[in-house]
């Protein structure tokens, strides 16, 4: 991401496509693909509902902004204190100046989720020499228990 920001010098949210079912989950972009793969984003919907979504492209909660997203989340903050959506800042600013979704290849995790954050910290923690054992022994108890008491 950092490539391709620092070719573009514009911000970069990292999407991913979603079946149209799921995005009412994510902050969805409008946004137009150009001939550079890239996507010129005019807005972010927060958690849209499937019939209202401009788009299936997701954000994954990778982003590299630009330094004036500050002023722009501070203009939110002054019309809400107690909800500051990154989702309002960014249209904000794509409203001004260029911002760029690019799509996402790698593993991503929904710690939004109860779930999606164990499995993170599962696959992290056996990533780790010092825990993958212990972790790996600890899994095999629970599912034995898990299963004899199913």
């Amino acid at each position: 991401m950092m490539n391709v920001y620092e070719s573009v010098e514009h911000s970069i949210l990292a999407v991913r496509e979603q079946p149209l079912s799921d995005v009412k989950d994510y902050g969805v972009i409008d946004g137009t693909l150009n001939e550079d793969g890239l996507h010129e984003v005019r807005r972010v919907v927060e958690k849209p509902e499937e019939s209202n979504a401009p788009s299936n492209k997701t954000i994954v909660g990778r982003f590299v902004l630009r330094p004036e997203i500050f002023d722009y989340i501070e203009a939110v903050y002054e019309k809400n204190e107690e909800d500051v959506p990154l989702s309002d800042a960014i249209s904000m600013l794509a409203h001004d100046q260029l911002v760029y979704g690019m799509e996402f290849d790698g593993k991503r995790y929904d710690i939004g989720s109860k779930t999606g954050y164990v499995k993170a910290t599962l696959d992290f923690a056996l990533k780790r020499d010092e825990m993958k054992q212990s972790i790996l022994e600890q899994m095999s108890t629970v599912v034995h228990e898990h299963r004899q008491n199913a």
